[in-house]
């Protein structure tokens, strides 16, 4: 299994604390969250992360697991990560996966990194609040046959929001 980082910014820092994204999909809200494309047996696992110093960087691990016969095709895929309220660099924007394929009954790991286009007077936990990222994958194939549109919908824990009892 290789991984493979396609940056959006600048990469986490080292000693900053980091605090989960929780994908709230299919009435879940899960720390990790995987889905199997009907179509065909290709497994995606999503997780992701962010860390808050001068301001927001966010870490997203989308691993693909090919456990069909064929080769996963992601010569003609994308990705997009669309924020509500934090201005990454490359934001709603669709990139190439460099990752050509996923042989069969292997996987592959993506992972996305992305720093707040933010100015030093700004505070990066106000973007947290009502914060929310759509990743987006789209053209993956196996065989001739194209897979559908995944998008999962990631939203912060916040360590500065405390529930009342």
């Amino acid at each position: 299994m290789k991984g493979y980082l396609l940056l959006m910014g600048f990469a986490l820092a080292g000693c900053t604390a980091t605090y989960p994204y929780l994908v709230a999909n299919d009435k879940c809200d899960c720390l990790q969250y995987s889905t199997k494309d009907d179509s065909a047996d290709v497994l995606y696992i999503l997780s992701a992360e962010y860390s808050v110093d001068d301001g927001v960087t966010s870490r997203i691990t989308v691993q693909l697991q090919n456990n069909t016969r064929d080769t996963l095709d992601m010569s003609q895929a994308y990705i997009k990560v669309t924020s509500r309220n934090i201005p990454y660099r490359y934001n709603d924007k669709f990139l190439p996966i460099h990752i050509p394929f996923v042989l069969p009954r292997d996987k592959e790991t993506l992972v996305l990194v992305g720093e707040s286009l933010l100015s030093d007077s700004y505070d990066p936990w106000l973007s947290i609040a009502g914060e929310e990222l759509l990743v987006t994958l789209k053209g993956l194939k196996v065989g001739q046959k194209e897979l559908r549109r995944l998008a999962v919908r990631l939203v912060p824990v916040n360590p500065r929001f405390v529930k009342e009892a």
